[in-house]
């Protein structure tokens, strides 16, 4: 590593060849025992670098390209969205689509091989079909803007920079032109962004979900009820002019932070339905305002299917169910199914899907942690031929992993989200008498470094 000039202490230009992609997406070049992380770099690329940020605990920086030296990567496309490397949520943008199949593919293998895990090489990622307009949900962020106006956008990495996200090519129309529709509605009633800085003004964000048929429902949060009489009139005027608006709540939540719903918040009917119907597969799941559900769903439908054909037709639990998607695709393979969820209103979505799907007699559900939920769920099936976890970012909690283990169900299906918990979570279930027999990663969010990983495991 070449250093050009000395900014201050710890901010300086470098020239870096770029080895590789890190988890994150970034460039990676190593130079004189140190290693720098590089947004918008690719491996092969020599650039000029900017050191933003040295670790006083280890040889690594972090830092943004200025100047590309030598020319671009082969790999190297155009990116697709005006605010690529501003708004940081599709950081392979620019990388050719092959390529990032092929990147998330190594990035399970290295999570694997790093945590001492021998398997088979791990297959292609099984790329999205659509590669832009995929995303069903679409969440913004609103700020106040100069004259009473409202921006909206989204956060910069690590930062309340709002980027501005007109031109965005990853929601599905028409959310964007809904989202300007709504924003003009609340400027001219005089409703104003909410300001984190002194916790003034009304509007904090805003949600819009579309279905596979069209439907659309719109969440509208809030700071507090002062706002609530406008709102409903703006709803009201919204559904009579919108064919395709089902519905339009109204979240309230005035707890400081950047969080969009909170978790003592309330939500409120505006106008139209408080939820809508997605299509998955076969299966009919009814969403609310806050459900959880995959944002491609083209690609949750193709790990669903495989979940539960891994899972088999018999007696299945599926911990952090969710609003039971994979459960009730287990079930309508015909095996009767429990799921367990902590959280009581997505329990209360995935039993009105199972009724909305006639399969409320095979598929039911339970509110609770894991650990709790899962010896509630075999005594309720009378025995557990599968298990199916798909748990959130950081994995199985230590106390889930110590109940599977005890309940020793011949069958593991694990969606994981992110490859280091997964692996983690593999030496534990490993060690206590499961072995690896399957893994296949998919590629829900194309232009990203996200990947996720169906794992199959058996007993020993």
């Amino acid at each position: 590593m070449v250093r050009l000039g000395l900014l201050h202490s710890a901010v300086s230009d470098v020239l870096v060849t770029i080895d590789a992609l890190d988890d994150e997406g970034s460039g990676v070049g190593h130079a004189d025992g140190r290693e720098l992380h590089l947004p918008n770099a690719l491996p092969g690329e020599t650039v000029r670098a900017r050191v933003l940020h040295a670790s006083p605990h280890r040889g690594v920086d972090w830092g943004v390209c200025v100047e590309q030296v030598s020319p671009p990567s082969p790999l190297r496309v155009a990116p697709a969205c005006p605010a690529f490397g501003q708004c940081g949520g599709c950081a392979l943008q620019h990388l050719a689509y092959p390529a990032q199949l092929d990147e998330k593919r190594a990035r399970v293998a290295r999570a694997l091989e790093s945590a001492g895990i021998r398997v088979p090489p791990v297959p292609v990622t099984i790329g999205s079909e659509r590669l832009l307009g995929y995303r069903n949900r679409s969440k913004l962020v609103l700020a106040p803007g100069p004259a009473g106006t409202i921006r909206w956008g989204s956060f910069a990495p690590a930062s309340h920079h709002l980027v501005d996200m007109a031109g965005c090519r990853v929601p599905e129309a028409p959310m964007d032109e809904l989202a300007a529709e709504v924003i003009r509605a609340a400027e001219a009633a005089g409703l104003c962004a909410y300001d984190e800085r002194d916790r003034s003004g009304e509007l904090r964000h805003l949600v819009l979900r579309r279905t596979d048929t069209g439907r659309l429902l719109i969440t509208i949060v809030a700071k507090d009820a002062a706002a609530l009489p406008a709102l409903r009139s703006i709803a009201e005027s919204l559904c009579a002019a919108r064919a395709e608006v089902a519905g339009v709540v109204a979240h309230l939540h005035a707890r400081p932070g950047g969080a969009i719903f909170g978790a003592d918040g309330v939500d409120v009917l505006l106008a139209g339905a408080s939820e809508v119907e997605e299509r998955v597969g076969g299966v009919r799941l009814m969403l609310s305002a806050r459900s959880f559900f995959q944002v491609n769903r083209a690609q949750a439908a193709r790990l669903y299917a495989a979940a539960a054909a891994a899972a088999g037709s018999s007696r299945v639990v599926d911990l952090y169910s969710g609003a039971g998607g994979i459960a009730l695709t287990c079930a309508l393979g015909g095996a009767t199914v429990v799921g367990v969820e902590s959280l009581p209103a997505a329990v209360a979505d995935a039993e009105r899907s199972a009724r909305a799907s006639g399969l409320a007699d095979t598929a039911r559900f339970l509110v609770g942690d894991a650990a709790d939920g899962l010896p509630r769920a075999a005594a309720l099936l009378g025995g557990v031929d599968a298990v199916v976890v798909d748990p959130p970012r950081k994995g199985l909690a230590p106390a889930a992993r110590t109940a599977v283990l005890a309940l020793a169900p011949p069958r593991l299906v694990y969606a994981s989200c992110d490859p280091s918990s997964l692996a983690r979570d593999l030496v534990a279930l490993t060690a206590g008498g499961y072995r690896l027999t399957s893994l296949a990663p998919y590629d829900l969010f194309p232009g990203t470094p996200h990947v996720e990983t169906l794992a199959l495991l058996e007993r020993a």
